[in-house]
């Protein structure tokens, strides 16, 4: 993973032979490293933090990896997606101070969202009992993203759809329709 430098200085130089051929060097010098210096959460209780704090916290006086601050701040996103908190955002802020990097993460949950209704469009000759049957998720039931995820990989495997889309409206609430649209693939007679 990409280190963060402060101060990188490139030097290139070009040289031109006789032969028309073209050498190209360049030295590169690091400049002093960047290091985590500090992380506060926000938004998030303490009894929700867990691994996220612990995770976080383990950064502190390592370098600065962006990459690697990034997949731990979305992998926690994706588990409270999961856990039925389907609006879920974060929002990270980094604030240079010397060659100290403090980290702000933000969370905004919102309310814990069900399956008030399944709206199915796109189907043409497939019925929308069958797409229904193809869903990992049903009416009533919390909006998980790997559900939503797993049924949108299962109705495409089945061979049977061009596109797959599953999403539901941007209004947060916690009763929340699900739609999912189809593009069926052109059938193949024998």
């Amino acid at each position: 993973d990409s280190q963060v430098f402060t101060k990188t200085k490139i030097d290139t130089t070009l040289q031109v032979w006789k032969n028309g051929t073209i050498t190209v060097n360049m030295h590169i010098e690091e400049g002093p490293r960047l290091y985590i210096g500090g992380v506060r959460v926000a938004g998030i209780d303490s009894t929700r933090l867990g691994s996220l704090y612990e995770d976080l916290n383990s950064l502190i006086g390592k370098p600065f990896v962006p990459s690697l601050l990034t997949e731990r701040v979305t992998n926690t996103l994706r588990s409270y997606r999961n856990l039925g908190y389907a609006f879920a955002k974060v929002e990270v802020l980094t604030y240079l101070d010397s060659l100290l990097v403090n980290v702000d993460v933000g969370f905004e949950l919102g309310p814990v969202c069900h399956v008030s209704d399944i709206q199915v469009t796109g189907n043409v000759s497939v019925s929308e009992r069958t797409v229904r049957r193809g869903l990992t998720f049903d009416m009533g039931q919390l909006i998980e993203g790997k559900k939503l995820d797993d049924s949108r990989r299962q109705l495409y495997r089945s061979g049977v759809f061009r596109s797959v889309i599953l999403d539901f409206p941007d209004t947060v609430a916690a009763q929340t329709p699900v739609r999912i649209r189809v593009s069926e693939r052109p059938f193949k007679s024998i």
